[in-house]
């Protein structure tokens, strides 16, 4: 593979399948392999690139992309960010594996249910190549930090349901701060502001609550805990990035997780207290966790050329 033509966003504003996408870029550029993000010039270009990446969450910009990239690359590959791809064989779903050259999954629950007789393949949606890390808490701290304080971080990028179901499980976590040890603060990140009448429950001594976007790097490496309560879920971006700064992760074992990431019972507010409370208040267990490389990406491309 010498070229890749990547159909997705770049950060600002910070979200995990844009974080994703830079990632992907900055580990191409670690291997020196071409790669651009597209825009319309591209179509009129008449350049042909080797591979064209589809990285969108919505399905019709998923299918537009598609037919773009069938003018501008040899072949075309799809990366499924969230779970409930195929997940009830939905007719779009359909239309998209019949268009593409490769796909790209992020769990097993989505290799497992994609009948799909192209190149399909299981990748992370981070690579070590494009991961900068974070070696210590910056000058520019965005906390107000008390030593007596545990503090537990929870990010919802907006209110979404699924079938009724609340994605990102965070009235789950509103209805249990309550029971939780006074010294415990929810540090809760919902840039989009869709929940500020739903913080209005919590205690605002329990509660730092930001309704904008923050560097969410910087913001892992000053809390004690990153906390991933979701009802449906691909493989996390920020559990990964937090698993790579050092920064326990717990989550519901919703989906498939990294064997590093401590699992509660999906809605089980016992479970999660009990794993909760074991993850602060025991000393740091060094993790055994490393980000994989680009290189397996690469060699799944070139399998499709």
């Amino acid at each position: 593979m010498k070229s890749i033509l990547i159909f997705g966003s770049l950060p600002p504003p910070i979200g995990g399948v844009r974080e994703s996408v830079l990632n992907l870029k900055k580990s191409l550029d670690s291997r020196g392999i071409e790669n651009k993000i597209f825009s319309i010039k591209d179509v009129l270009s008449f350049k042909k690139f080797d591979i064209g990446h589809i990285n969108f969450t919505k399905k019709w910009k998923v299918v537009v992309a598609i037919l773009l990239a069938k003018f501008s690359c040899k072949k075309v590959i799809f990366t499924s960010h969230g779970e409930t791809f195929y997940k009830n064989k939905r007719y779009i779903d359909r239309v998209i594996l019949f268009l593409l050259d490769g796909l790209i999954v992020l769990n097993d629950e989505v290799f497992g249910r994609c009948c799909f007789s192209g190149n399909v393949i299981k990748l992370s949606p981070v690579y070590k190549e494009g991961f900068s890390s974070i070696k210590s808490i910056s000058n520019k701290m965005i906390l107000n930090r008390k030593s007596d304080k545990k503090y537990i971080l929870l990010y919802a990028y907006g209110k979404v349901f699924e079938g009724n179901i609340e994605i990102y499980g965070c009235q789950f976590i509103f209805n249990l701060i309550k029971k939780l040890p006074k010294n415990y603060i929810l540090v809760f990140v919902d840039p989009k502001g869709e929940y500020t009448d739903d913080v209005k429950s919590v205690s605002p001594k329990q509660i730092v609550y930001l309704d904008r976007y923050v560097d969410f790097k910087q913001l892992l490496v000053e809390s004690d805990i990153y906390i991933r309560p979701t009802n449906f879920d691909g493989n996390s971006i920020a559990t990964l990035e937090a698993l790579g700064l050092g920064v326990p992760v717990l989550a519901s074992d919703a989906v498939e997780r990294d064997k590093s990431i401590v699992l509660y019972k999906t809605g089980s507010e016992y479970d999660f207290l009990i794993k909760l409370k074991y993850l602060l208040e025991n000393k740091k267990k060094k993790s055994d966790f490393n980000h994989k490389s680009i290189d397996e990406y690469i060699n799944f491309c070139n399998s499709i050329l």
